[in-house]
């Protein structure tokens, strides 16, 4: 008799063993993917013509962070249905309140950013390990209520390659490198620098933003040119270059990643990231402020040995043929074919 109910006992078996199987897990999708998903996202969410700013993207890279921040505002800005605050407004904000863009905001902090912005809603998110993946997070908040009103979670590959070159991994640029060993922890300031003082690793300090924030402080040039030279990626559009200061390390990180893409040499970022100097190897091209700042703190009191020439800057002008550079004899600032060689002088951050 016990015999009969084995078939039945297998099927129920089976069944429950079945209902138990474990979910699968979530798909992992691209940076860009999880950036492009959180951006449809938003726009879909929100009624057309609402303003919002975003403020701020929480991950163990100010790199990455800033990187998530300026591409949710072009993504959304360009699909033309909400009002977007733009960077430099945030960044006063910033400035103001102190508070750094890959660090935590809190919902309390994001609605008292919003009503500073007169923004409606305000967009902040995350980047974390977990496990053999990273957890992608963005949320909007209604400024009015502080309630959230939009959620975008996604998994990224640990493995995918912009996340890692965002995150200071093997990156082009120690692929284009002479030096392919990866590049020294910045060490902490330990005395005071003024204009003009020889820095860190041997170069010119040209600025100071008063405090040691965000792993740097200072700002030195190196104290010869080194050399002439296109900027490169004629007809290329580069997306997320910035003239703010503190952004040429980034922009030329992003520069050395699609030179790499592209096929390109000997270009003015890769010139800039080769240099070496006093054992570092964490030089740039500047972006279009921090080349400025150059022109008025050290070759108009005649430091640094500047040519009267045209130097470049790490900054993509507005169309996709020019780039920003500035005439060292007389300070003016230019939109020039990026075809043309002109002068690099690398700095970098301390």
């Amino acid at each position: 008799m016990k015999m009969r109910f084995l078939p039945a006992l297998t099927a129920v078996f089976a069944l429950l063993i079945g209902c138990a199987a474990p979910t699968p897990a979530p798909n992992v999708v691209t940076l860009d993917q999880a950036i492009a998903a959180a951006a449809t996202d938003i726009d879909n969410g929100l009624d057309r013509g609402v303003k919002l700013a975003v403020v701020g993207f929480a991950s163990p890279s100010e790199t990455l962070s800033d990187f998530v921040v300026e591409e949710l505002l072009l993504s959304i800005a360009n699909r033309k249905q909400l009002v977007v605050v733009e960077r430099k407004e945030l960044e006063l904000i910033r400035s103001e309140l102190r508070f750094q863009i890959s660090g935590e905001v809190s919902d309390e902090s994001a609605q008292a950013i919003g009503k500073m912005l007169g923004a409606q809603f305000i967009v902040s998110g995350s980047l974390a390990a977990a496990g053999k993946s990273y957890r992608f997070r963005v949320k909007t908040i209604r400024v009015e209520t502080a309630a959230i009103e939009l959620s975008t979670l996604a998994n990224i590959g640990a493995n995918d390659e912009r996340l890692q070159f965002l995150l200071g991994g093997n990156t082009p640029a120690t692929a284009n490198s002479a030096n392919s060993a990866a590049a020294p922890a910045k060490k902490p300031v330990t005395k005071a620098y003024k204009i003009g003082d020889t820095g860190q690793a041997g170069g010119i300090v040209f600025f100071d933003k008063g405090l040691y924030e965000a792993g740097w402080r200072y700002l030195e040039a190196a104290p010869a040119d080194v050399g002439e030279a296109q900027w490169g990626l004629h007809n290329i559009t580069v997306f997320g270059t910035s003239k703010d200061i503190g952004s040429g390390e980034r922009n030329t990180r992003i520069l050395l990643e699609k030179h790499a893409e592209w096929g390109e040499t000997g270009k003015a970022a890769q010139l800039a990231a080769a240099y070496r100097l006093g054992g570092y190897r964490d030089w740039f091209l500047p972006s279009k402020e921090e080349l400025n700042l150059m022109a008025h703190n050290l070759k108009a009191h005649d430091l640094g040995g500047f040519k009267d020439e045209w130097y470049w800057s790490s900054t993509q002008a507005e169309t996709d043929k020019e780039a920003w550079d500035q005439h060292f004899y007389d300070g003016f600032v230019h939109k020039t074919s990026r075809k043309y060689a002109t002068w690099i002088r690398p700095i970098r951050a301390f």
